[in-house]
């Protein structure tokens, strides 16, 4: 949101996010050094469960967006069949990523 703003003078109510298809919370463990370190940076962590969604929602909020303005698929990569996952399946596929300014 910062750049959006300094560099297209975008306001937060102007500005649209959306958070796609990723490892989801149910599905994202991490060892539990990792859990720790990233629970120790403010990300939001269940046991070894990382939530990348909240996390990135909660970061879009401090940086000015207003919930409205955020949205999430909520479709996990890793336990749904719409999308490829490396963590499912560790093959060399990936996905490609978008951004429309």
């Amino acid at each position: 949101a910062y750049i959006l703003h300094t560099c297209f003078g975008a306001g937060p109510n102007e500005i649209r996010a959306l958070i796609g298809p990723s490892a989801g919370r149910c599905c994202y463990e991490v060892d539990p050094d990792t859990a720790k370190r990233c629970s120790d940076s403010g990300l939001r962590v269940q046991g070894r469960l990382v939530d990348l969604w909240s996390s990135n929602r909660d970061q879009l909020l401090e940086s000015g967006l207003r919930m409205p303005n955020i949205d999430v698929t909520n479709i996990c990569t890793i336990c749904g069949n719409a999308f490829h996952s490396y963590r499912k399946t560790a093959t060399k596929a990936r996905n490609l990523a978008l951004l429309m300014l």
